[in-house]
């Protein structure tokens, strides 16, 4: 659980002898204890992220808080939005530090042999350009989903793909963007006094979260046969 520290209750599910609950339980309860798993890991050392164990908890009745079938979709029909969204956001907002970060550094870093910054060179130019365009294309997919969901709710159950397709590019934008402007630092960006080798550590997270790139992919590929599809019929 990230945050798990923080947080005051935690949503544990259980399996019944007619389907899945949902449970809420509260941290101070006796029994519940926090064990210490991923503070060593890469990009994940500061989100709070514990593994929670259970021993014995009792939880009362009225914090039963759902029930459902085995193999229902947690939220119904619709797809995770709002997480989804959320890790889209939080990596494109990595790349855009780091794009940044590299171009106030390019003012600043005035090479003895080259007697003015390198922001002056066109090949850093063109590197801090790819990484602007990565980032606004990816930054123009998160709009265009969220925007979407938010003024079209009737269309919710039909977008999971247009949702892994803004986390992935997003991520993936901040790999890249992170990785460029790694390149553009030189030696430099291995320094601490630069945030640069620490943006670049913490967008490879972005892989591991929800839609991963496998899954991502599959959705938007069987998106778009249903397109063609669709299209080719009403032709």
């Amino acid at each position: 659980v990230t945050w798990a520290p923080a947080l005051r209750f935690f949503l544990v599910t259980a399996t019944l002898e007619d389907g899945i609950g949902v449970f809420a339980v509260d941290a101070r309860a006796t029994g519940l204890r926090l064990v210490d798993t991923w503070s060593d890991s890469l990009s994940l050392r500061g989100s709070g992220s514990f593994d929670v164990v259970l021993e014995d908890v009792f939880v009362p009745e009225e914090w039963f808080v759902e029930r459902r079938a085995a193999g229902q979709p947690k939220r119904g029909s619709l797809p995770a939005a709002w997480p989804t969204c959320a890790f889209a956001a939080v990596y494109l907002g990595i790349g855009q530090g780091a794009l940044e970060a590299i171009a106030r550094y390019s003012t600043q870093r005035v090479p003895t042999a080259l007697g003015k910054p390198i922001a002056e060179l066109p090949h850093i130019q063109r590197m801090i350009g790819q990484m602007d365009a990565t980032l606004r294309a990816a930054r123009a997919v998160l709009n265009e989903a969220t925007w979407r969901w938010s003024h079209h709710p009737e269309q919710r159950a039909d977008m999971e793909a247009e949702l892994a397709a803004a986390k992935h590019l997003c991520t993936n934008a901040a790999i890249t963007v992170t990785d460029l402007a790694m390149r553009a630092a030189g030696a430099a960006g291995l320094e601490r006094k630069l945030p640069l080798e620490r943006y670049l550590r913490d967008a490879r997270a972005g892989l591991m979260h929800p839609p991963q790139d496998d899954r991502a992919l599959e959705l938007m590929g069987k998106a778009a046969i249903q397109r063609a599809l669709t299209h080719t019929s009403h032709g």
